[in-house]
C-alpha cells in the first residue's frame, strides 16, 4: 500500500470514530415502538414476525420458543418495557429476560379471545453498556406438541398488542 493510500485510510478511520460510527460502538437505543415504527436505533429483532392486522386491530406474534430484541446502550441505565401480550395457546408460560436473567414470568395463561390481553406489563431494569438482549420464552407454540392453527405452519406462541422500550 502507498503512503497516500495508507493516509486515506486512516484518515477514513479517524473520520469514522470522530463521528461515531466506530463499529465497536453501537449507538445506544433511546427508544423502540414496534407500532408506530418510531425508534432512535436500529433493534435486531428474532422470531417477532411483522405487523399485521385485521378490523379488530393490530398485532405481531411471537414465535417459539423464544423470540429476541437486541439493542444497544452506551451507559448501564434504566429502561421500561410496556407491553400487552395475548395468549392463544392453553396455560402458556412466557418468560422474560435480559441477557439471560428472569426479569418476569408469566402464566400459566388462560386461553383468550382474538386482540383481547393476557398480560399487560411495565418492566424496569438495568440494561449494561453494549448490546443487551430481552427474550420472551414460550412453553408452547403451534407444532410443538400438536397444531394449535393447522392452517399456519408457523411456530406461533403469543400476539403482542403493544411493545415499547425506552431508556429512562
Amino acid at each position: 500500500m502507498t503512503t497516500r493510500a495508507a493516509t486515506c485510510v486512516l484518515a477514513l478511520l479517524l473520520a469514522l470514530a470522530v463521528l461515531g460510527c466506530d463499529s465497536r460502538r453501537p449507538a445506544p437505543l433511546a427508544m423502540l415502538d414496534l407500532f408506530t415504527f418510531r425508534q432512535t436505533t436500529p433493534a435486531v429483532l428474532t422470531n417477532i414476525e411483522g405487523l399485521e392486522h385485521d378490523e379488530k386491530g393490530a398485532w405481531r406474534w411471537l414465535l417459539g420458543p423464544e423470540g429476541r430484541v437486541a439493542f444497544a446502550s452506551d451507559a448501564a441505565r434504566p429502561y421500561t418495557l410496556r407491553f400487552r401480550l395475548m395468549n392463544p395457546l392453553p396455560d402458556q408460560l412466557v418468560t422474560v429476560s435480559l441477557n439471560g436473567r428472569v426479569l418476569a414470568t408469566y402464566g400459566p395463561l388462560p386461553r383468550v379471545g382474538w386482540l383481547e390481553p393476557s398480560v399487560a406489563a411495565a418492566l424496569t431494569f438495568q440494561a449494561r453498556p453494549g448490546e443487551n438482549v430481552l427474550a420472551f420464552a414460550v412453553s408452547d407454540w403451534n407444532g410443538r406438541t400438536m397444531a394449535h392453527m393447522p392452517t399456519d405452519a408457523r411456530p406461533l406462541a403469543a400476539v403482542f398488542l403493544d411493545f415499547l422500550l425506552y431508556a429512562r
